[in-house]
């Protein structure tokens, strides 16, 4: 027996079990341990997108090489002088889309624009998958 559960029709999460029964109690062992996880850890926190940026970097620099390391350092300056404090769960796909116009109006090159938007993409993704947010919104940006 098979159970699939929709999670705000972007996430899919699987159940098996021999009987109904087995299945329906392990969705309702998973959606408590969510309800734990949601209570003891960083989903419960509303964050700025300066701090969830430094967040996700601290969780990800032991694992890149000193040069990216330093890539991605100045490209964050950017990103957080520009959204700063803003709570990302505010953000829209028309605020990525505003910063990349108007960077592009300043003269930026599309190397530049492009190394903004994936490191963008990358915190957001990370978001949406901690579920701070319900979807990336540099990946609905034109």
């Amino acid at each position: 027996m098979k159970s699939l559960l929709l999670l705000k029709n972007i996430y899919r999460k699987y159940f098996y079990g021999k009987t109904q029964k087995e299945v329906k109690e392990k969705v309702a062992e998973w959606h408590e341990s969510q309800k734990q996880k949601s209570a003891a850890g960083i989903l419960k926190k509303e964050y700025t997108f300066l701090e969830w940026s430094e967040f996700w970097f601290e969780s990800h620099k032991d694992d890149i090489t000193p040069t990216t390391q330093e890539n991605y350092k100045y490209t964050m300056r950017i990103l957080q002088k520009y959204f700063g404090n803003k709570p990302i769960s505010e953000f829209l796909a028309y605020d990525i889309e505003q910063f990349l116009k108007e960077t592009r109006k300043e003269g930026r090159s599309d190397s530049y624009l492009s190394t903004c938007r994936g490191l963008l993409h990358h915190i957001f993704r990370k978001a949406a998958a901690n579920r701070l947010i319900d979807h990336n919104p540099v990946a609905l940006a034109d």
